[in-house]
């Protein structure tokens, strides 16, 4: 509970900052975005017929030549960027991801299906995404979408670098210093299994918790290794809790220890 709380203080005082900043109370103007991006894995309009203000959000690609979802969110060909202010974007792309949803209901859980086999994969990153997570051997220039706001970040020029020979040390690392997903979605179920037969409630919050990260995304955007990497250590921790011997939670709860006679001294 007090997890719980402590969690909630701070994501509440930041609906409540947005409430008064933007009207609305919640933590992101993005979340219709998002979903909008995963439905165009597999959106057909001539199945979804939107209303004629929902249409310029239709992919104008055959399925088979679209990019990942999280592209539809940034690059210039999607036709989310035709869509003036970021409230109103947000809205209609949460609009159209919905009705996309309830119309093709087998492709929308497809899509996730896919995704959630990335977790079978024992490589982190497949050899054609665009932008995988391995540490460069050189400077990569600066995206042009997020130049104006490193240089407002930096107070001038900003640039990448690549310092050695540290950046070295951490290439070499990263050749072996990674963990498989098979292995850690194995971990997951297991351990949350276990949690469960041993009655180790304590347990679930973290491994819960963990589960949400990375089943989740699949269903409101898309796979990704970013999501993963938080789960990592909560799964170390419910795995931590639901093997740890002594005490059990019931047992914390019932009261005063008892005291052996070695405690009140010789007469």
């Amino acid at each position: 509970m007090a997890l719980l709380v402590a969690g909630a203080i701070p994501l509440g005082a930041y609906a409540t900052w947005m409430k008064v900043e933007k009207g609305k109370f919640g933590l992101t103007e993005a979340d219709g975005n998002f979903l909008w991006s995963r439905t165009m894995s597999f959106a057909d309009c001539a199945v979804i017929k939107p209303p004629e203000r929902l249409a310029v959000l239709c992919p104008d690609m055959p399925v088979e030549q679209r990019p990942y979802p999280p592209h539809w969110l940034w690059e210039s060909f999607s036709p989310l960027l035709k869509v003036p202010g970021t409230a109103n974007r947000n809205q209609l792309a949460g609009e159209f991801a919905r009705q996309a949803i309830l119309a093709q209901p087998g492709a929308y859980l497809g899509a996730v299906v896919t995704d959630l086999g990335q977790l079978l994969r024992w490589e982190r990153t497949g050899v054609d995404e665009k932008t995988p997570y391995k540490l460069p051997a050189a400077e990569r220039p600066i995206s042009e979408s997020v130049r104006g706001v490193a240089e407002a970040y930096e107070a001038g020029p900003a640039a990448t670098r690549v310092v050695e020979p540290y950046a070295g040390w951490l290439r070499a690392y990263q050749r072996f210093g990674y963990v498989p997903f098979p292995l850690l979605t194995l971990a997951l179920v297991g351990t949350l299994a276990a949690a469960l037969v041993r009655r180790r409630w304590d347990a679930l919050l973290p491994g819960l918790a963990a589960l949400a990260l990375v089943a989740s995304p699949p269903f409101l955007a898309a796979f990704d290794v970013r999501y993963v990497i938080p789960a990592i250590p909560l799964i170390c921790l419910a795995a931590g809790l639901t093997l740890a011997k002594g005490i059990g939670p019931r047992r914390r709860r019932s009261g005063k220890r008892s005291r052996s006679p070695e405690c009140y001294g010789s007469p």
